[in-house]
């Protein structure tokens, strides 16, 4: 009974020991995944037709990120959203992510890093003027862009609150059902 006791007893130390290993790894684990994924574009927003060399910095926790699950770099003329190319990366170093990228015409576009990395997943938007593009030209892209996002926010809000009002629904049907008596 006695071996039983003891056996019992450095299983129990075993296991505690085993937990709080576990919790520094989790604690590590969380840790890292706190720290912000950033995406610094380095593509100037202003040039000339012709090819150009599309740069995004990725880091998280100030430390450059070379082993990115997926950078995909995204360009489409302002106002033709549709028509968007996106591309692959096709070289890194240093935690700089490039590609190729020939501009055809004048006219303002933007250039959108789609990454993720480590669980994270985040895409800043840059506005590129190529070429000989006119005050109005680049206002009138601003203005779209603005109406663009604020399209894509009110489709999010509203996908939410039909979610809400199917849940408030069902919530209400089972409340009426189980005061119906039968």
């Amino acid at each position: 009974m006695k071996k039983l006791m003891v056996m019992g007893a450095l299983g129990l130390m075993l296991a505690g020991c085993g937990m709080e290993e576990g919790n520094v790894d989790n604690a590590l684990a969380a840790e890292q995944e706190v720290q912000e994924l950033e995406v610094e574009v380095l593509t100037e927003a202003k040039g000339e037709t012709g090819e150009w060399t599309l740069e995004a910095y990725v880091s998280q926790g100030g430390e450059a990120v070379n082993d990115a699950d997926e950078v995909k770099f995204e360009v489409f003329e302002a106002g033709k959203k549709d028509d968007s190319v996106k591309t692959d990366y096709t070289d890194v170093k240093d935690g700089v992510y490039s590609v190729k990228h020939t501009f055809q015409q004048d006219g303002v576009y933007y250039f959108i890093p789609h990454v993720t990395a480590r669980g994270l997943h985040t895409m800043p938007t840059q506005q590129v003027l190529v070429g000989d593009v006119t005050a109005e030209e680049i206002q009138a892209a601003e203005k779209a862009m603005a109406e663009a996002k604020a399209q894509m926010m009110d489709n999010n809000e509203s996908g939410m609150e039909g979610m809400k009002e199917s849940e408030g629904t069902k919530d209400g049907m089972e409340n009426s059902e189980g005061h119906s008596g039968h």
